[in-house]
């Protein structure tokens, strides 16, 4: 597999900025990612904006990323309170907040929802950012609900099972507000895709992905033929989103994985 390494001139941190529509969305369609690299990258600087909250998951939203950011050198935590469910009714509102995000940061990775999320807070966070963001590497994440609209992925970052673990309890002890749900469990978290167990299976059996060709911004191939790849990448737990659907969590024994995509990356490219 192609690696995806981070190097950034010596004593300059990277630059990370984390964008959710919700307050949990960046913990779940990401947290395992976020753990690793800021365990190998504590000198990073980071900016994490939450674009809608009530007061109550406000106050949850800050202990979640102080959970997940603990340890960073830099962190700035923006949590706005546009009205859920309706971002594309205030779509200028927050297009303007965005404009000036683009001015306070130049990141060197964005990690962002999934373009074809069906729910429209998801989905519209994501236009903007690509909209936004236009010279700079981006990273997309699901976000694991009812409407089963998992993409495919092209890119995995391969965990070990305490990134897994700290993931799970983190979003489970801060987020208690969300525990009336059906799928705001562990088994859930495990099973449905918080981890991406979905692309277990796929990665130590090997996928088909096109040889020279990228992933388009929807999860499929621009072109190219099919090669073999990514088979049993040393057994480790991989996190991200695109995954595909049709792998069914409940027949996958593996230890769960998380998958992050991007159409700007080469098919197939791990983190090392």
């Amino acid at each position: 597999m192609l690696g995806l390494h981070f190097d950034t001139p010596h004593g300059t941190p990277l630059r990370i900025l984390c964008l959710g529509a919700h307050c949990d969305d960046i913990e779940i369609g990401c947290g395992g990612t976020l753990l690793r690299l800021l365990e190998e990258r504590p000198d990073a600087s980071v900016h994490w904006v939450v674009f809608s909250s009530t007061p109550e998951r406000k106050k949850e939203a800050l202990g979640g990323a102080e959970l997940f950011l603990a340890g960073v050198r830099e962190k700035h935590v923006t949590i706005h309170d546009f009205r859920d469910s309706c971002f594309p009714y205030v779509s200028l509102d927050i297009k303007d907040a965005f404009e000036r995000l683009k001015r306070e940061v130049a990141p060197d990775v964005i990690f962002t929802h999934f373009r074809q999320d069906l729910h429209q807070d998801h989905a519209f966070i994501s236009q903007l950012t690509w909209n936004t963001f236009r010279n700079h590497l981006i990273l997309e994440f699901e976000i694991p609900k009812y409407d089963g609209d998992f993409g495919t992925p092209n890119f995995f970052v391969p965990l070990e099972g305490r990134h897994c673990e700290r993931k799970i309890r983190f979003i489970l002890d801060t987020f208690v507000s969300q525990g009336g749900h059906q799928w705001f469990s562990a088994d859930v978290g495990i099973a449905a895709a918080w981890c991406g167990i979905e692309c277990a299976r796929a990665m130590r059996r090997g996928v088909l992905l096109p040889q020279g060709g990228l992933y388009s911004d929807v999860g499929r191939p621009t072109g190219g033929k099919g090669r073999k790849i990514g088979a049993d990448p040393a057994r480790r737990p991989v996190e991200g989103c695109l995954r595909h659907r049709a792998l069914s969590a409940a027949t996958v024994p593996q230890p769960p994985v998380e998958v992050v995509a991007s159409p700007s990356v080469p098919a197939g490219a791990t983190a090392p």
